[in-house]
Formats: structure tokens, C-alpha cells, sequence
């Protein structure tokens, strides 16, 4: 079993409930990953769109302990969005990514690095991503510094609290949290 970090987001209604509603039932899903467990997850974060379409998005990340291969695992999570709505299809000209009902990223597997045309690990532009960035930090007691990403500049592995100070302030204040902290999920004994 090694810990990987999942990110979500969202922002357009699924099935008349909101992006929010969305991501909440999402990481109450995610929990029945096959092979996995939930160890615990971030606050929502309301964020910009980055180089996306449509209204603001909601954001969270969840901690997972898995007996997973990265592959299998984003296989699971592209089927998931596949299950929630999410439309893949020809990107806007100005945009990198079209509006979505969810959007599910591995960013990170303990151990691990992936360099391949389907998966990049650590995520590549994780760190410099305040709508990851923001939810990382909320998963940092669980991680306990076990979690670094490459600087942006320098590649020099950083903890996601660094990261999210060398954002500009703009980036930051794009990316809030709107919840108060989720509870841990009680680990089995």
C-alpha cells in the first residue's frame, strides 16, 4: 500500500445539483475505490478558472492509500468522471480546458514517477496551481512532509506550503476556502 493524492474539480451542475453538491458526493465515492481507502480529504476551495471556460470552480483533494499502479488508478478516476457527466471533447480555441462537470487528477504517488503520454507524475503543473495547491496544504497533517512537488523553476522538490507562498498574491487570493475542514476519516484498526 503507498498514499497517492487525488485531486477534483468541478464547475457546472451535474443532474441539477451544484459543482459543490458534486464534489462532496464525489469524495464520499471515492472511498469505495476499489483497493483503496480514503485517508482523508481537503476543504472545498472555491478557485478561477485557469486557462478554462465557464464559471468559478469548486476544488478538494483527498488523501488515498492504495495497492494500486498509477494507471489503474487514473483509469478508475477517468471512469468516475465518465460517471458524473464529464464530456471530453475538442477544447476551446482560447482555453487549455472546456467547462466540466468533474475533473479528477492524480497528482501525486508515494514513490513514484511517471513520465508517459497518459500520466505525468508528480503532476507537472501541480505547483504552480493555487486550486491544488490550497487543498494540498489542508491535507498536509496527514502527509506529515511526505508530499513535495518540483519548483516550479528550479525542480527542487518543495512542500506544497512553500509552493503556495512563491504564487503570486493574485494566485492566492484566486483560490479560497468555502468550507470549514472535513474530519478525517478514522483509519481501520
Amino acid at each position: 500500500m503507498r498514499l497517492a493524492v487525488l485531486a477534483l474539480g468541478a464547475n457546472l451542475p451535474f443532474a441539477d445539483s451544484p459543482a459543490q453538491t458534486t464534489l462532496q458526493l464525489v469524495m464520499k465515492e471515492l472511498q469505495g475505490l476499489e483497493s483503496s481507502r480514503v485517508l482523508a480529504s481537503s476543504r472545498l476551495w472555491r478557485s478561477a478558472p485557469v486557462m478554462a471556460e465557464g464559471p468559478m470552480f469548486f476544488n478538494a483533494c483527498s488523501l488515498v492509500e492504495t495497492s494500486l499502479e498509477p494507471l489503474p488508478l487514473l483509469e478508475m478516476l477517468l471512469a468516475l468522471e465518465n460517471k458524473w457527466g464529464r464530456i471530453r471533447g475538442p477544447k476551446p480555441n482560447h482555453a487549455r480546458a472546456a467547462a466540466r462537470t468533474l475533473d479528477l487528477d492524480l497528482i501525486w504517488m508515494e514513490g513514484t514517477a511517471v513520465d508517459s503520454p497518459r500520466l505525468s507524475l508528480p503532476h507537472p503543473r501541480a505547483c504552480s496551481r493555487g486550486f491544488v495547491l490550497g487543498p494540498l496544504r489542508d491535507l498536509d497533517p496527514w502527509l506529515g512532509g511526505r508530499l513535495t512537488l518540483p519548483h516550479p523553476l528550479t525542480g527542487e522538490p518543495r512542500c506544497p506550503e512553500d509552493l503556495w507562498l512563491l504564487l503570486p498574491e493574485a494566485a492566492r487570493n484566486d483560490s479560497q476556502p468555502v468550507a470549514e475542514p472535513i474530519d478525517p476519516i478514522e483509519r481501520a484498526a
